[in-house]
Protein backbone atom coordinates (compact mmCIF):
# COMPACT_ATOMS: atom_id res chain seq x y z
CA UNK A 1 0.00 0.00 0.00
CA UNK A 2 1.62 3.26 -0.87
CA UNK A 3 -0.61 6.44 0.07
CA UNK A 4 0.75 9.48 1.82
CA UNK A 5 -2.18 10.65 4.09
CA UNK A 6 -0.85 13.42 5.10
CA UNK A 7 0.09 15.16 1.65
CA UNK A 8 -3.72 13.80 0.23
CA UNK A 9 -5.08 15.74 2.88
CA UNK A 10 -2.92 19.20 2.18
CA UNK A 11 -4.47 18.64 -1.38
CA UNK A 12 -7.90 18.23 -0.43
CA UNK A 13 -7.87 21.53 1.74
CA UNK A 14 -6.71 22.93 -1.40
CA UNK A 15 -10.31 22.84 -2.96
CA UNK A 16 -11.55 23.41 0.40
CA UNK A 17 -12.08 19.67 1.77
CA UNK A 18 -11.35 17.59 4.59
CA UNK A 19 -10.90 14.32 4.01
CA UNK A 20 -10.65 11.16 6.73
CA UNK A 21 -8.79 7.64 5.59
CA UNK A 22 -10.39 4.75 7.71
CA UNK A 23 -9.50 0.95 7.22
CA UNK A 24 -12.54 -1.45 5.59
CA UNK A 25 -12.63 -4.85 6.70
CA UNK A 26 -11.07 -7.44 4.41
CA UNK A 27 -12.48 -10.75 6.49
CA UNK A 28 -14.63 -11.38 3.53
CA UNK A 29 -11.96 -11.88 1.11
CA UNK A 30 -10.19 -10.32 -1.53
CA UNK A 31 -12.03 -10.84 -5.25
CA UNK A 32 -9.80 -10.51 -8.67
CA UNK A 33 -11.76 -7.53 -9.05
CA UNK A 34 -12.49 -6.25 -5.31
CA UNK A 35 -11.36 -2.30 -5.39
CA UNK A 36 -8.91 -1.23 -2.95
CA UNK A 37 -10.45 1.81 -1.95
CA UNK A 38 -13.99 4.01 -2.49
CA UNK A 39 -13.99 7.60 -1.97
CA UNK A 40 -17.49 9.13 -0.57
CA UNK A 41 -18.64 12.57 0.88
CA UNK A 42 -19.59 12.65 4.30
CA UNK A 43 -21.19 15.21 6.57
CA UNK A 44 -20.68 15.55 10.27
CA UNK A 45 -22.77 16.91 13.41
CA UNK A 46 -22.85 20.16 12.21
CA UNK A 47 -23.66 19.44 8.86
CA UNK A 48 -20.10 20.41 7.45
CA UNK A 49 -19.11 17.79 4.68
CA UNK A 50 -15.88 16.08 4.06
CA UNK A 51 -14.46 13.54 2.22
CA UNK A 52 -14.40 9.52 3.57
CA UNK A 53 -11.25 7.35 2.14
CA UNK A 54 -11.80 3.44 2.95
CA UNK A 55 -8.89 1.24 2.26
CA UNK A 56 -8.33 -2.15 2.15
CA UNK A 57 -4.97 -2.66 3.45
CA UNK A 58 -5.21 -6.20 2.45
CA UNK A 59 -4.81 -5.48 -1.24
CA UNK A 60 -1.82 -4.07 -2.60
CA UNK A 61 -2.68 -0.44 -4.28
CA UNK A 62 -1.21 3.37 -4.54
CA UNK A 63 -3.50 6.19 -4.13
CA UNK A 64 -2.11 9.74 -5.69
CA UNK A 65 -3.82 13.58 -6.43
CA UNK A 66 -2.48 13.49 -10.34
CA UNK A 67 -4.19 17.06 -10.85
CA UNK A 68 -5.63 19.87 -8.64
CA UNK A 69 -7.44 22.70 -9.73
CA UNK A 70 -8.01 24.61 -6.26
CA UNK A 71 -9.82 27.83 -7.87
CA UNK A 72 -12.54 25.22 -9.83
CA UNK A 73 -12.48 23.14 -6.16
CA UNK A 74 -11.78 19.62 -7.95
CA UNK A 75 -9.31 17.63 -8.00
CA UNK A 76 -8.29 13.98 -9.59
CA UNK A 77 -7.08 11.00 -8.00
CA UNK A 78 -5.58 8.36 -9.76
CA UNK A 79 -5.41 4.23 -7.88
CA UNK A 80 -3.24 2.14 -9.14
CA UNK A 81 -3.94 -1.61 -8.24
CA UNK A 82 -1.77 -4.81 -8.50
CA UNK A 83 -5.07 -7.03 -9.28
CA UNK A 84 -6.82 -4.92 -11.35
CA UNK A 85 -3.90 -4.49 -14.01
CA UNK A 86 -5.18 -0.79 -14.91
CA UNK A 87 -5.45 2.57 -13.15
CA UNK A 88 -8.51 3.99 -11.99
CA UNK A 89 -9.45 7.91 -11.89
CA UNK A 90 -11.89 9.64 -9.37
CA UNK A 91 -12.96 12.90 -10.08
CA UNK A 92 -13.52 15.40 -6.80
CA UNK A 93 -14.80 18.41 -6.48
CA UNK A 94 -17.55 20.69 -5.76
CA UNK A 95 -20.91 21.56 -7.50
CA UNK A 96 -22.94 24.11 -7.50
CA UNK A 97 -23.87 23.45 -3.04
CA UNK A 98 -22.39 20.32 -2.13
CA UNK A 99 -19.25 17.79 -2.88
CA UNK A 100 -18.92 14.59 -4.69
CA UNK A 101 -17.16 12.08 -5.71
CA UNK A 102 -17.00 10.32 -9.54
CA UNK A 103 -15.30 7.37 -11.11
CA UNK A 104 -14.48 8.25 -14.80
CA UNK A 105 -14.58 5.58 -17.56
CA UNK A 106 -11.37 3.89 -17.73
CA UNK A 107 -11.13 3.32 -21.62
CA UNK A 108 -11.14 7.96 -21.38
CA UNK A 109 -7.47 7.76 -20.94
CA UNK A 110 -7.55 11.19 -18.79
CA UNK A 111 -4.57 12.57 -16.56
CA UNK A 112 -6.62 15.84 -16.08
CA UNK A 113 -9.23 17.73 -14.24
CA UNK A 114 -10.90 18.93 -17.32
CA UNK A 115 -10.29 15.77 -19.52
CA UNK A 116 -12.67 13.98 -16.61
CA UNK A 117 -14.97 16.33 -16.75
CA UNK A 118 -14.99 15.92 -20.81
CA UNK A 119 -15.30 11.90 -20.15
CA UNK A 120 -18.40 11.88 -18.02
CA UNK A 121 -20.48 13.68 -20.63
CA UNK A 122 -22.11 10.67 -23.14
CA UNK A 123 -21.41 10.62 -26.70
CA UNK A 124 -24.62 11.57 -27.38
CA UNK A 125 -24.44 14.90 -25.92
CA UNK A 126 -21.14 16.16 -27.15
CA UNK A 127 -22.57 14.84 -30.88
CA UNK A 128 -25.54 17.45 -30.34
CA UNK A 129 -23.17 20.09 -29.70
CA UNK A 130 -20.97 19.91 -32.59
CA UNK A 131 -24.28 19.39 -34.38
CA UNK A 132 -25.83 22.31 -33.59
CA UNK A 133 -22.14 24.05 -34.13
CA UNK A 134 -21.37 25.09 -30.28
CA UNK A 135 -18.44 26.92 -28.87
CA UNK A 136 -16.21 23.58 -27.53
CA UNK A 137 -15.11 26.03 -24.56
CA UNK A 138 -19.14 26.23 -23.39
CA UNK A 139 -18.85 22.08 -23.45
CA UNK A 140 -18.24 21.90 -20.00
CA UNK A 141 -20.46 24.99 -18.98
CA UNK A 142 -24.01 24.01 -16.56
CA UNK A 143 -26.05 25.85 -19.80
CA UNK A 144 -24.79 26.26 -22.77
CA UNK A 145 -26.33 26.55 -26.64
CA UNK A 146 -27.57 22.54 -26.67
CA UNK A 147 -28.00 21.32 -23.10
CA UNK A 148 -28.75 22.01 -19.35
CA UNK A 149 -26.76 20.09 -16.50
CA UNK A 150 -28.36 19.33 -13.39
CA UNK A 151 -26.13 16.65 -11.40
CA UNK A 152 -25.64 13.55 -13.06
CA UNK A 153 -28.50 14.66 -15.61
CA UNK A 154 -27.57 16.16 -19.20
CA UNK A 155 -30.77 17.41 -20.71
CA UNK A 156 -30.34 18.06 -24.65
CA UNK A 157 -32.74 20.48 -26.36
CA UNK A 158 -34.84 19.07 -28.95
CA UNK A 159 -37.79 21.49 -30.23
CA UNK A 160 -39.12 19.53 -32.98
CA UNK A 161 -40.09 16.35 -30.42
CA UNK A 162 -43.83 15.86 -29.68
CA UNK A 163 -45.25 12.72 -27.78
CA UNK A 164 -46.78 10.37 -29.99
CA UNK A 165 -49.28 9.79 -26.59
CA UNK A 166 -49.70 13.21 -24.63
CA UNK A 167 -51.89 10.92 -22.47
CA UNK A 168 -48.61 8.98 -21.42
CA UNK A 169 -46.89 12.73 -20.17
CA UNK A 170 -46.33 12.03 -15.99
CA UNK A 171 -46.36 15.17 -13.75
CA UNK A 172 -43.54 15.53 -10.93
CA UNK A 173 -41.53 12.30 -12.01
CA UNK A 174 -38.65 11.45 -10.52
CA UNK A 175 -35.25 10.62 -12.55
CA UNK A 176 -32.90 8.25 -10.29
CA UNK A 177 -29.82 6.48 -11.09
CA UNK A 178 -30.73 3.77 -8.61
CA UNK A 179 -28.86 3.02 -5.03
CA UNK A 180 -31.54 4.92 -3.05
CA UNK A 181 -29.88 8.46 -4.53
CA UNK A 182 -31.67 11.16 -4.19
CA UNK A 183 -34.39 11.77 -7.31
CA UNK A 184 -34.09 14.45 -9.64
CA UNK A 185 -38.52 15.24 -10.15
CA UNK A 186 -39.50 16.83 -13.20
CA UNK A 187 -42.03 18.78 -13.66
CA UNK A 188 -43.29 17.17 -17.33
CA UNK A 189 -41.70 13.92 -18.43
CA UNK A 190 -42.58 11.42 -20.99
CA UNK A 191 -40.49 8.26 -21.82
CA UNK A 192 -40.51 4.94 -23.75
CA UNK A 193 -39.04 1.80 -24.74
CA UNK A 194 -37.11 0.35 -21.87
CA UNK A 195 -37.31 -2.44 -19.33
CA UNK A 196 -40.26 -2.64 -16.61
CA UNK A 197 -38.85 -3.43 -12.94
CA UNK A 198 -39.66 -3.03 -9.12
CA UNK A 199 -37.71 -0.76 -7.21
CA UNK A 200 -37.08 -1.64 -2.84
CA UNK A 201 -34.44 0.81 -0.93
CA UNK A 202 -33.13 -1.66 0.07
CA UNK A 203 -33.58 -5.32 -1.62
CA UNK A 204 -33.48 -3.93 -5.02
CA UNK A 205 -32.32 0.04 -5.50
CA UNK A 206 -31.94 -0.70 -8.99
CA UNK A 207 -34.66 -2.82 -9.96
CA UNK A 208 -35.10 -6.16 -10.75
CA UNK A 209 -37.20 -7.76 -13.31
CA UNK A 210 -40.55 -10.03 -12.30
CA UNK A 211 -38.32 -13.35 -12.61
CA UNK A 212 -36.28 -12.13 -9.92
CA UNK A 213 -38.89 -10.95 -7.44
CA UNK A 214 -39.23 -14.52 -6.09
CA UNK A 215 -35.84 -14.97 -4.85
CA UNK A 216 -36.18 -11.44 -3.39
CA UNK A 217 -39.17 -12.02 -1.84
CA UNK A 218 -37.72 -15.20 0.12
CA UNK A 219 -34.63 -12.80 1.31
CA UNK A 220 -36.65 -10.34 2.55
CA UNK A 221 -38.82 -13.09 4.41
CA UNK A 222 -35.34 -14.66 5.92
CA UNK A 223 -34.60 -11.02 7.21
CA UNK A 224 -38.26 -11.28 8.70
CA UNK A 225 -39.57 -8.81 6.31
CA UNK A 226 -42.91 -9.19 5.29
CA UNK A 227 -44.47 -5.88 4.51
CA UNK A 228 -42.96 -5.72 0.46
CA UNK A 229 -43.59 -2.54 -0.67
CA UNK A 230 -42.00 -1.97 -4.30
CA UNK A 231 -42.07 0.98 -6.41
CA UNK A 232 -42.87 0.34 -10.51
CA UNK A 233 -40.41 2.09 -12.44
CA UNK A 234 -39.17 1.78 -15.83
CA UNK A 235 -34.75 1.00 -16.73
CA UNK A 236 -33.33 2.63 -19.37
CA UNK A 237 -35.88 4.18 -21.16
CA UNK A 238 -35.69 6.80 -23.85
CA UNK A 239 -37.10 10.21 -21.69
CA UNK A 240 -37.76 13.50 -22.50
CA UNK A 241 -38.66 16.31 -19.74
CA UNK A 242 -40.17 19.46 -19.56
CA UNK A 243 -40.63 22.44 -17.63
CA UNK A 244 -38.59 22.65 -14.10
CA UNK A 245 -36.70 19.88 -12.69
CA UNK A 246 -35.93 20.18 -9.05
CA UNK A 247 -33.38 18.16 -6.75
CA UNK A 248 -32.69 19.57 -3.22
CA UNK A 249 -28.81 19.33 -3.99
CA UNK A 250 -28.98 21.95 -6.86
CA UNK A 251 -30.37 24.68 -8.36
CA UNK A 252 -33.75 24.52 -9.86
CA UNK A 253 -34.04 24.40 -13.57
CA UNK A 254 -36.40 25.69 -16.09
CA UNK A 255 -36.90 22.89 -19.52
CA UNK A 256 -39.39 25.66 -21.95
CA UNK A 257 -39.16 22.47 -24.14
CA UNK A 258 -38.64 18.66 -24.54
CA UNK A 259 -35.21 17.95 -23.91
CA UNK A 260 -33.73 14.63 -24.26
CA UNK A 261 -32.51 13.15 -20.80
CA UNK A 262 -29.17 11.36 -20.35
CA UNK A 263 -26.81 10.33 -17.77
CA UNK A 264 -23.43 11.09 -17.24
CA UNK A 265 -20.61 7.97 -18.28
CA UNK A 266 -19.67 7.18 -14.19
CA UNK A 267 -21.83 4.11 -14.62
CA UNK A 268 -19.45 3.29 -16.88
CA UNK A 269 -16.45 3.51 -14.61
CA UNK A 270 -15.00 0.28 -11.81
CA UNK A 271 -14.67 2.64 -9.23
CA UNK A 272 -18.10 4.16 -9.25
CA UNK A 273 -21.14 2.38 -7.50
CA UNK A 274 -23.25 0.56 -10.19
CA UNK A 275 -25.92 2.93 -11.38
CA UNK A 276 -28.61 2.63 -13.44
CA UNK A 277 -30.82 4.99 -15.28
CA UNK A 278 -34.65 4.54 -13.22
CA UNK A 279 -37.93 6.46 -13.71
Amino acid sequence: MIMNTELLKKKFNKIGADVTFLERSSSVGVSDNSIAVTVDVRSNKKEKEYYEVRYDPSIDFSLSVIDLQPKDRHLLLMLKQANLGEKLKILCGHDERHYFSCGIPENAGVSTVTEAKHALLPPEVIQAHKKKKGKNKDLLKRKNETSVRQGEWLFVGDEGFDPDNPKMIKRDEPLSRGQGSKPHVCEELYSFGGETVYVHPKYAPNGITEGKMSAVRKEMQADGVWKMDFDVRTKDATVYARGYVRHPDHKTIHLPFWHRVYMNTENKSKASKVSVFLD
